[in-house]
């Protein structure tokens, strides 16, 4: 398994060497940002395999399937460039952040576990404990990568699914 992580994050991870090279190569020295921008990957990875120019059944655009809504909460650029990789990392660093602090704000340690719900199912269902199965599930998809991609971010998985346990509707 961590031989095909390794190949499919290559992928990401090539992406992603265009978007810190540009954007933010002097704060990836950074532990914070280091464990954002693997948290990252994994998103891109379980959002579509890093697939750039990926659209979802619902409009969704890029490797971290932003909605329109989303987009424009972080950016000014047009939705089409939801597809240009570099431009894509950046709307998702903004992203992370804003979740991290929306998740501190609300007295929520922000766990990778808990930050790829609040990603899946947005901040105000992870903060009022109604995260529906299907993104506790894409949460441990994505802490499974985290661990594997980086095995010292704590993966807290046996705490935190009950914290989030809703009505599966």
């Amino acid at each position: 398994m961590r031989g095909y992580l390794a190949k499919r994050l290559t992928v990401v991870g090539l992406a992603f060497s265009l978007w810190t090279a540009s954007a933010e190569a002097a704060a990836v020295t950074d532990v914070n940002a280091i464990e954002r921008d693997t948290f990252l990957r994994a998103i891109a990875e379980v959002e579509t395999g890093g697939n750039a120019r990926a659209i979802g059944r619902q409009g969704e655009r890029g490797m971290f399937q932003f909605t329109r809504t989303t987009w424009r909460i972080h950016s000014k650029r047009a939705f089409a460039d939801a597809h240009i990789p570099s431009v894509s990392f950046d709307v998702a660093a903004q992203h992370y952040d804003w979740l991290h602090r929306g998740l501190l704000r609300n007295g929520r340690q922000p766990t990778p576990y808990l930050m790829a719900a609040a990603w899946n199912a947005g901040l105000g269902r992870v903060v009022n404990g109604q995260v529906p199965r299907s993104s506790r599930d894409y949460a441990t998809r994505v802490v499974n990568i985290v661990s594997v991609t980086k095995p010292s971010i704590p993966v807290a998985i046996a705490i935190e699914p009950a914290i989030l346990i809703a009505s599966d509707r």
